[in-house]
């Protein structure tokens, strides 16, 4: 005879036995985890109706295709806007020079006429304008000082012409390969006419207008080149007229 343990069990005392398993916690927070999910089902059935809803209705579709097109377009304006490259003043079309000044080489003057030889072959003082010029004497060891001048060239924006004096070639092509992140061009003056004219001590700024002017021209260090900020707004704001 089959003891007690052999017995077939019935679905009752099955289900007697599940829910003899079920827990029943002393702190309602420790439900907290399951409240919470059950919350998210509900919120998320919701959402789900809502949209059903809405696509339920003649032409809804098309409208959330024409909608979502015209996201789309919008990011992409703005992302060709953000990230084209920055328009930098060139030299193709300076204009006419002044022809009221003062000596030529000093403030109120134009810049003196020479022939200056660079990456892109040779090009006359007279069509650098605008302008930022830095005057480095031979063998200056200043690439720092000349990246941090480029920066404040770079605010106008402008790029910074570099001029090493006489036929410093090799010094010109180093200092191009030292300088980085700005829109640099260096040059050499075979003759050292700008030097000859301005005798800079150390580096020189020379900042010019559109109509060939000298408007500022000061020694640079790294100490004191945050002071180009002022002068260089003066040079975007100079009126270009050939006066």
């Amino acid at each position: 005879m089959p003891d007690e343990e052999d017995r077939p069990r019935d679905a009752s005392s099955a289900a007697d036995d599940a829910w003899a398993d079920i827990v029943i916690p002393d702190d309602i927070s420790a439900l907290d985890r399951d409240i919470a999910a059950y919350f998210r089902e509900q919120r998320h059935a919701r959402r789900q109706a809502r949209i059903q809803r809405w696509l339920d209705h003649r032409g809804a579709l098309p409208l959330a295709i024409v909608a979502f097109a015209v996201v789309i377009a919008g990011l992409v304006a703005t992302l060709l806007t953000v990230l084209a490259p920055r328009p930098v003043a060139g030299h193709e079309d300076p204009g006419p020079l002044a022809t009221v000044f003062s000596r030529t080489g000093g403030v109120g003057g134009l810049l003196p006429a020479a022939v200056l030889h660079g990456p892109t072959g040779s090009i006359d003082t007279s069509t650098l304008r605008p302008a930022v010029l830095a005057l480095v004497p031979p063998h200056c060891n200043c690439a720092p000082l000349l990246n941090l001048m480029a920066a404040e060239a770079f605010s106008v924006p402008l790029p910074l012409s570099v001029v090493v004096p006489a036929a410093a070639d090799a010094d010109a092509a180093k200092l191009q390969r030292e300088i980085g992140h700005y829109t640099v061009d260096v040059y050499y003056d075979p003759n050292a006419t700008l030097r000859k004219t301005f005798r800079p001590v150390g580096v020189e700024a020379v900042l010019v207008s559109g109509n060939g002017k000298v408007l500022d021209l000061r020694p640079v260090t790294v100490q004191n080149v945050a002071n180009l900020d002022a002068p260089l707004q003066n040079l975007l704001l100079t009126p270009q007229a050939s006066e």
